[in-house]
């Protein structure tokens, strides 16, 4: 298909997608409990592990397969992911009488310290980072799932999987280290962005439909995932945050995850434009930053207004759609400055060794 890879043969429409997880990954953190951050969260990161799963390459050897993840992956998450307890430990001390106070004693930090990087080893869900470990064993358990030819028996498996930690969770179960419970959930999306890559043709028979059938099919998969995400929450009384281990009632969670999936990607399929192609391309760095920045504007910018997040500016709760103006044009000013920091911080490293996360 012409236009699918960019100069350094990336695939445009993949960063794409992720481009759009990345946008509805930040609406979703600046605007939680929200109808927003509801409909944002049904399909955000699932799009990420089936963009995951289509990239996916198993290798003959496990050994050259787990180098490479390890620098993909790995490396990421021990060079982003240690700011994380360093900054939290000084926070959370910092603010242990519930003001900020400058002054902090170095046996309180350092016993704060020594927690958050107990949280952070064992990676319980641990802040934004958690999703790099949690994709990082998805993609090793789908590597032996995946030494099975016959593909009947690989779908019993990732079905029994995503059974096994429904009932996990149906039973009230609780996190567990490295993720392992987030990652049983994700795999039917990595599974099925796999089989797409796997096809060969879906994604050119995608790119043939004419731009107005592509838009139909887009609102009528969109729709389908408005209506199935409020017969969750309906059902259930949650909807689908991943971080959060809830899942709804998952029957209706991931047919509304799916059609998500698919609207979004006939989207990047047929609509590309540079600054979601960008977002995309950089979505590791700003995944990781951008969480760092909104704490960092509460932290810094809102005292001088006496209130500390956009909660307070709002009120809690499934805000009255009276106060969605407000609520939206103040997360357009987070989006733009996230977005105008993160791409001086990529500036800025773009011509170091370390370009290549960058």
């Amino acid at each position: 298909m012409n236009g699918t890879y960019s100069y350094d043969n990336r695939i445009i429409w993949i960063d794409m997608l992720k481009g759009i997880a990345m946008l509805a990954v930040m609406i979703g953190h600046l605007m939680p409990n929200t109808y927003i951050g509801d409909f944002v969260y049904s399909f955000s990161v699932p799009l990420f592990i089936f963009a995951s799963g289509y990239l996916f390459q198993r290798y003959d050897s496990f050994k050259v397969f787990l180098k490479h993840k390890f620098k993909s992956l790995l490396i990421p998450y021990l060079m982003f992911g240690l700011p994380f307890p360093i900054a939290i430990a000084y926070y959370n001390v910092a603010t242990s009488g519930g003001s900020f106070n400058g002054h902090v004693s170095l046996a309180d930090y350092f016993s704060a310290l020594l927690q958050e990087l107990i949280n952070y080893i064992l990676q319980i869900h641990y802040n934004v980072i958690w999703y790099l470990a949690m994709i990082f064993l998805a993609n090793v358990i789908m590597y032996f799932i995946l030494i099975i030819r016959r593909r009947w028996i690989q779908i019993a498996i990732v079905l029994m999987l995503l059974i096994l930690g429904s009932i996990y969770f149906a039973l009230g179960g609780k996190p567990l280290i490295w993720n392992i419970d987030t990652v049983l959930m994700s795999l039917p999306f990595f599974y099925v962005g796999h089989l797409l890559a796997a096809n060969g043709t879906c994604i050119a028979e995608i790119s043939e439909l004419t731009r107005s059938k592509a838009l139909l099919l887009f609102f009528a998969f969109l729709i389908g995932n408005v209506i199935f995400n409020q017969l969750t929450i309906y059902v259930s009384g949650e909807c689908l945050d991943m971080n959060s281990c809830e899942y709804g009632f998952v029957p209706l969670t991931y047919v509304s995850a799916f059609l998500g999936i698919f609207a979004f990607l006939i989207l990047s399929v047929h609509f590309k434009t540079m600054f979601m192609e960008f977002l995309g391309r950089h979505s590791l760095i700003y995944y990781v930053i951008h969480v760092a920045i909104i704490h960092g504007i509460n932290f810094t910018i809102f005292p001088l207004l006496n209130i500390r997040t956009l909660v307070d500016v709002v009120g809690s709760g499934n805000y009255n759609l009276m106060e969605y103006p407000l609520m939206i044009g103040l997360m357009m000013i987070y989006l733009v400055l996230i977005v105008f920091i993160t791409w001086l911080i990529i500036l800025l490293f773009s011509k170091t060794p370390l370009k290549r996360y960058f």
